[in-house]
């Protein structure tokens, strides 16, 4: 599984972070903001956790020969202030 994140920094730039590069920081192309560690260390546990669960369940309906079901894409919706 390839894990990445889109992200959207206060100055407007988007862009992807890539949890397997093994930089562990989130820094805004544009104006070089960091995300605080704690922060960018919860979003690696949720994004890699997803990740395991799409193994596990392609794994799981291999092996109990059930239809497989995966999750290829995860978005939140974002009403901004």
């Amino acid at each position: 599984m390839f894990i990445q994140a889109t992200m959207s920094c206060e100055c407007g730039c988007v862009f992807r972070v890539e949890f397997q590069d093994g930089k562990h920081a989130c820094v805004c192309p544009n104006c070089k903001s960091a995300m605080p560690v704690d922060a960018y260390s919860k979003l690696e546990k949720v994004m890699c956790e997803f990740g395991d669960w799409n193994t596990e369940s392609i794994k799981s309906s291999h092996e109990l020969k059930t239809p497989r079901m995966r999750a290829i894409s995860l978005s939140i919706a974002d009403l901004k202030d």
